[in-house]
């Protein structure tokens, strides 16, 4: 029988305890509509930890996200009670400790369950410290007494455990590409990415930022696909120097990079980035045409404009113009350029956001695609006859990208899909003529991104 769970006991260390931090981190971002690394920047701002111990949060973290499924899976089976009436910190501080035995091998196992029990204790009192304990301690006597379901006998189920991917994905992904392609992308998702930086070509080049890397000891090299972006291993935190301060570069994934020149500013030209907040994509529009073209820069709610406000004053730019907007309503001056980075499910940056997969639903995906298709009408309202209107994503469903963008197209004559290959990498570019990206293929962030022209 299930025993209730204890007054939580208010223990002084838990708060330096990267674990603890960890699974508070775990529980909030799953709790509510927020971003792991927002969750995790607050909680270490609150505690004085070294860097060794911020390092190990960060991978607590993003690592227990990352495998929940499997990590819950093996939990519930050697669990004897029922599963879903576990406190959620009880529950949160177990995936931790599983985590921890599973897939990290420079902590001891004695120490993981150490930790998780004492945590376990103060979440849910003595009882609950208690299964914690003899739950890790059954996995470490027998790792392998758990494996998910086999390939042949249950495809779905098997790549949903043993990858941790929600079915549903899973489902489409196997139907849309077979499950050998569906295994693949699902291991890239749970790989752990470098990040990329892409240099202000205003202020300085990318051989120069390479140099003043290196004086700080942070190992870069060029990118494969960028000129002017570059890769670095170390954690994003860890290269937030006085460089990125000064306004040397810009934090943005290799995919997005190809959004902008896809777009093709020119000096002189009138261009609006909707839903732009923080601004990653306006900015790089200007750095592209010196500061010389007008970049009206939109988003709905002022703290997310301010974002966007701070990154262009960093960077020195001063023809990007950030104004609070609803993209839904019409614009009353005509543009050249259109840019419409549109709202969407994030189902291609699983990479950097693992939580993404676990708050998302088909239910929700229809929601988007309504949204999406509000907003193309509305930036097509918002340019001039002859101009250029560029709709991109970070997801890689099909019916936020191109079955989306076909609808339109069939429904809206006056504009024609533009071929990619004139402006980016082939080696990105569909059949079709729009972009597309894959972590698995490309090795970076999925994305997708279409030039269309609007008849004189």
């Amino acid at each position: 029988m299930d025993s209730p769970a204890g007054d939580p006991q208010k223990v002084h260390q838990k708060g330096q305890s990267p674990r603890w931090i960890a699974a508070t981190a775990v529980e909030n971002v799953l709790a509510k509509r927020v971003h792991a690394d927002t969750v995790l920047d607050t909680l270490i701002g609150k505690h004085s930890l070294a860097e060794q111990d911020r390092s190990l949060t960060t991978e607590l973290t993003y690592g227990t996200l990352r495998w929940l499924k499997r990590l819950d899976w093996v939990f519930e089976n050697l669990y004897k009670g029922n599963f879903r009436r576990i406190p959620g910190m009880v529950r949160r501080v177990a995936e931790v400790g599983l985590y921890q035995i599973l897939f990290l091998d420079k902590i001891p196992n004695y120490a993981a369950v150490h930790e998780a029990v004492k945590a376990a204790k103060t979440a849910g009192g003595a009882y609950w410290g208690g299964v914690v304990n003899a739950v890790l301690r059954n996995v470490i006597r027998n790792p392998d007494c758990l494996k998910p379901p086999l390939l042949v006998e249950d495809p779905l189920l098997s790549i949903s455990i043993q990858w941790s991917h929600p079915e549903w994905l899973v489902r489409k992904w196997i139907r849309q590409f077979g499950v050998e392609r569906t295994v693949s992308l699902c291991a890239a998702n749970n790989t752990v990415p470098a990040f990329s930086m892409r240099v202000n070509r205003m202020k300085t080049d990318a051989e120069h930022v390479l140099k003043e890397l290196a004086k700080n000891d942070i190992a870069a090299s060029t990118s494969s696909w960028h000129d002017d972006f570059l890769i670095v291993q170390k954690p994003m935190r860890s290269v937030r120097t006085d460089l990125f301060t000064k306004g040397w570069f810009t934090i943005q994934d290799e995919s997005a990079g190809f959004v902008p020149k896809l777009l093709d500013p020119k000096p002189g030209d009138a261009i609006l980035d909707m839903t732009a907040a923080p601004g990653g994509k306006s900015t790089a529009i200007a750095e592209l045409t010196g500061d010389q073209a007008t970049v009206v820069s939109s988003d709905r709610h002022w703290p997310r404009v301010r974002q966007i406000v701070e990154n262009k004053n960093r960077l020195g730019l001063r023809n990007v113009y950030p104004v609070v907007a609803n993209a839904s309503l019409p614009i009353t001056i005509p543009m050249d350029k259109v840019l419409l980075d549109a709202p969407c499910s994030g189902i291609g940056i699983l990479r950097k956001h693992p939580e993404i997969r676990w708050k998302r639903s088909p239910e929700e995906i229809t929601g988007l695609v309504s949204l999406q298709k509000r907003l193309l009408e509305s930036a097509a309202r918002a340019l001039k006859p002859g101009g250029i209107l560029v709709y991109s994503t970070c997801t890689v469903l099909p019916e936020e990208n191109g079955e989306g963008i076909q609808k339109f197209i069939k429904s809206h004559p006056e504009f024609a899909i533009e071929d990619a290959r004139s402006f980016v990498n082939s080696r990105v570019v569909t059949e079709k003529g729009w972009i597309e990206t894959w972590p698995d293929i490309h090795g970076m962030d999925g994305s997708f991104a279409v030039r269309m022209k609007k008849a004189r």
